[in-house]
């Protein structure tokens, strides 16, 4: 590419040169260029180096655009708009609908969604960030559907922190997984 890019761009200042050349009198003959330049010999390097660039800028703009990376909760166990108002300083302050945030669940995890009542609690008084590597050796020891439904546990109870939500939710008819 960059030697068909190269020669294409001296053919360009050849020709630029050949027409900025001074013609002498204007009573002498027009003389013929030696040789006619192809439009498509310096178009299409100038159409992919422009849609290149147009590329690199799209890209630059996105990258640098602080809305980019803004986190996009495109799923969850509870809707953002509804934690946020039931949530004081981290912590949930105990007036979450039960009923609407199983609802949720069972909407986003399918009907057989349950919740280790045990485990969301552990990491709901956890006060240390969690420890990966206790969490993927957990995880490893489960089997089948049982992983999602640990993993749900743990970032339910480190998220909303609270005690209380994960025993009200476990303790609803078949959402317990122990």
């Amino acid at each position: 590419m960059r030697p068909l890019l190269l020669v294409s761009a001296a053919l360009l200042v050849l020709s630029v040169l050949l027409e900025a050349a001074p013609q002498g009198d204007a009573e002498l003959e027009t003389v013929e260029p030696p040789f006619t330049l192809p439009v498509q010999l310096v178009g299409f390097p100038v159409i992919i180096m422009a849609v290149k660039f147009a590329n690199f800028l799209k890209k630059l703009t996105y990258s640098l655009n602080p809305k980019t990376y803004v986190g996009r909760v495109r799923r969850g166990a509870l809707d953002p708009s509804l934690l946020r108002e039931h949530l004081t300083h981290g912590r949930y302050d105990g007036d979450l609908d039960i009923s609407n945030v199983e609802h949720q669940l069972v909407a986003e995890m399918g009907p057989d969604v349950c919740l280790f009542e045990t485990i969301c609690k552990k990491y709901s008084m956890h006060k240390k960030s969690l420890e990966w590597e206790d969490v993927v050796k957990e995880y490893e020891s489960y089997a089948g559907n049982r992983k999602k439904f640990y993993l749900l546990s743990v970032f339910l109870g480190e998220i909303v922190s609270s005690p209380k939500l994960c025993h009200q939710i476990a303790t609803r008819p078949g959402r317990s997984c122990e």
